[in-house]
């Protein structure tokens, strides 16, 4: 009798110790958020919130895979680089293929070419060893490589410009970083979607969600007081296979810019550029690096008076804001050498000094754009012409050269010429949607002109920048 009573105290007791136990394990358990928790938190974007709690995780878990995981994506989409690479080589030392090809992929979007075939070399290797099964293909891995082959060749082609301002900026405002002038048009932000208007402000140019929720690009023409025509779609062949935003139209009417994240984008949106013909658009053009990027990149819009050019991009990965970049255009595209020890700092734009010229001075034209509103006109100026090396003149006496002055009073009887031929199409096509059919030969005359007209302006403007430099 006494031996059974000691055995059944002794079951009590084990029974006792074995409750407490997985009560204190529950415990411990819910003291520690879930990857699961972290997720949800990063959904409901609250990344910092979801990287605190994944690391308190990972302190009572340093084997849990998926926590680790996710880490490294969420530091890596906000630029905590070091943590990301940290956390998915641990992961990766771990024996976790996924955190090799998320490694991998973070290697191609920073253009380290080299480390990234050594990653996706392991991950493409598919023949096993003796007695073992081989591997499967990694079809995300194969995917990858052939991207990062893409990217290598844009890379042999990156276009020399200089950058010479760039400003993070909240992503909901970011076109006030945009100091165009009042001739190179206006952009504006209507309903989430950016509207480009021109000059004359009888045309507006903006993206709009087609019946299968696809983005792409409308205009519309001005009518008679504050009405507007129908608007109509322009080229489908725009942004094959993707959505189309951010229009910029330069005034010569025919070449646009825009983004698209279809073919032919590295990634996310790329800028585009297309030529408008009396058939519709030529074939889109990539306008490649350092425009575009891994990441997204928009929002050309390029200022001929007064010689800069601006995009954004979030190739920063800083929450909730992007990048707009200020660079100088040029007249002819010139690549980087492929040999420039700079070449991936000007391609990805890590440093804007590596893009500049040694020893120029671009103060002065840094000084003339942030003075431009782009719902103020220069009220008091003859015109607005950058002149390479001396910055925008806005008066015939600031003209040296007297032929530079002969053609500037040419360029601007011509500018006005085209503001009101442009202007009386407007005001034809209201009189057409009105029902007089009679003015029909008028508008396709004007319609045919126009493209010349602006071709024209473009040379005239030419002539002064080539007389002023003699």
């Amino acid at each position: 009798m006494i031996n059974f009573v000691v055995k059944l105290t002794m079951i009590m007791k084990l029974r006792k110790a074995i409750t407490l136990c997985a009560v204190a394990m529950a415990m411990t358990a819910a003291a520690y958020p879930t990857t699961e928790d972290a997720r949800l938190m990063a959904e409901d974007g609250n990344i910092a919130g979801a990287i605190s709690a994944l690391n308190e995780l990972l302190e009572a878990e340093p084997k849990n895979i998926d926590a680790r995981l996710l880490l490294g994506r969420l530091a890596w989409s906000v630029g905590e680089d070091a943590l990301a690479c940290s956390t998915l080589e641990e992961a990766r030392r771990q024996g976790s293929r996924d955190a090799t090809f998320q490694l991998a992929e973070i290697a191609v979007n920073s253009y380290d070419f080299d480390r990234a075939s050594s990653l996706l070399d392991g991950l493409l290797k598919t023949g096993g060893r003796r007695g073992r099964k081989a591997l499967p293909v990694d079809e995300r891995a194969a995917e990858l490589k052939e991207r990062m082959e893409h990217l290598q060749s844009m890379m042999e082609r990156v276009e020399k410009i200089a950058v010479i301002d760039s400003v993070n900026v909240d992503a909901d405002t970011f076109l006030s970083a945009y100091r165009l002038s009042p001739e190179s048009g206006s952009l504006s932000s209507d309903e989430g979607t950016v509207v480009f208007m021109p000059q004359s402000r009888r045309q507006k140019i903006w993206a709009e969600a087609d019946s299968a929720g696809t983005y792409r690009l409308m205009q519309a023409d001005a009518l008679l007081g504050d009405e507007w025509e129908a608007p109509v779609a322009l080229d489908d062949a725009l942004g094959a296979g993707g959505d189309v935003d951010y229009p910029f139209l330069m005034p010569d009417g025919i070449t646009l810019y825009y983004a698209s994240d279809g073919d032919g984008s590295l990634g996310g949106y790329d800028i585009f550029m297309a030529r408008r013909t009396d058939e519709g658009f030529l074939e889109p053009v990539n306008l490649g690096m350092p425009y575009n990027s891994p990441y997204n990149d928009f929002m050309m819009a390029v200022d001929e008076v007064n010689g800069v050019g601006w995009f954004a991009s979030d190739r920063n990965r800083i929450p909730g804001k992007v990048t707009v970049y200020m660079f100088v255009p040029s007249e002819m595209r010139v690549n980087v050498d492929a040999d420039d020890p700079a070449l991936r700092a000007r391609a990805f734009l890590s440093s804007i000094s590596a893009t500049q010229d040694d020893g120029k001075d671009y103060d002065a034209l840094l000084k003339a754009v942030r003075s431009n509103s782009n719902t103020k006109a220069e009220n008091n100026a003859d015109f607005m012409i950058n002149i390479p090396g001396r910055g925008v003149v806005t008066a015939f006496s600031q003209l040296g050269n007297e032929q530079a002055r002969h053609m500037a009073e040419k360029y601007v009887r011509d500018r006005e010429a085209l503001i009101s031929a442009e202007e009386r199409l407007s005001a034809l096509r209201a009189d057409y949607a009105g029902g007089n059919e009679r003015v029909a030969s008028e508008i396709r005359a004007l319609e045919g002109r126009l493209p010349q007209l602006r071709a024209d302006l473009q040379q005239v403007l030419n002539s002064v920048i080539r007389a002023e430099l003699q």
